[in-house]
């Protein structure tokens, strides 16, 4: 056997974890996620003239997988903490406004969350995670203010009168 070729199977392996991250789908409305853009064209672009937006780049395409892995390990850590996490993924819709989306779920747990309490599950990087203490800090990092637009679209959406949650997983 010769020598392997380790940037190959590298290559390889993120190229099939990104593939289908970076699917241009269909899209009818705008995201919670993308309503913080700076770009109002960018926004009406993507909604009204899908098909032509460029596929996102590997990179990113491999933090967005990050998440759907991490995701569901934050909300097992939670729920073994003894969280309650009720309406898991739950579409919602404003026809009007045409925005949907899914927050990852409602959170409760005495004396900290009391009543259900939305939020959305997020992954990060040491480097981010170590700079983020506050809804304000998100203010500072120019890619990060898009969760808090993200989290005030679900509140509306949603229709909830107290604060949201952005959890982060390191």
């Amino acid at each position: 056997m010769g020598q392997i070729d380790c940037a190959a199977i590298r290559e390889d392996v993120e190229t099939a974890i990104a593939k289908p991250h970076q699917e241009v789908r269909p899209r009818h409305s705008n995201y919670p996620s993308d309503i913080g853009d700076d770009c109002v064209a960018r926004l009406v672009v993507s909604r009204t003239n899908w098909a032509s937006r460029e596929p996102i780049g590997r990179r990113l395409a491999l933090i967005f997988h990050e998440g759907t892995v991490h995701e569901p390990a934050l909300t097992k850590d939670l729920t073994a903490a003894g969280y309650e996490i009720t309406r898991q993924q739950q579409p919602l819709y404003d026809e009007r406004l045409k925005l949907s989306g899914k927050p990852d779920g409602w959170f409760r747990k005495a004396p900290f969350l009391p009543a259900p309490t939305l939020g959305d599950c997020k992954s990060s990087s040491e480097r981010f995670f170590d700079r983020v203490d506050s809804a304000g800090d998100l203010e500072q990092i120019h890619w990060a203010r898009k969760y808090k637009h993200q989290m005030m679209s679900y509140g509306l959406l949603s229709g909830a009168k107290e604060p949201s949650l952005l959890w982060f997983k390191n």
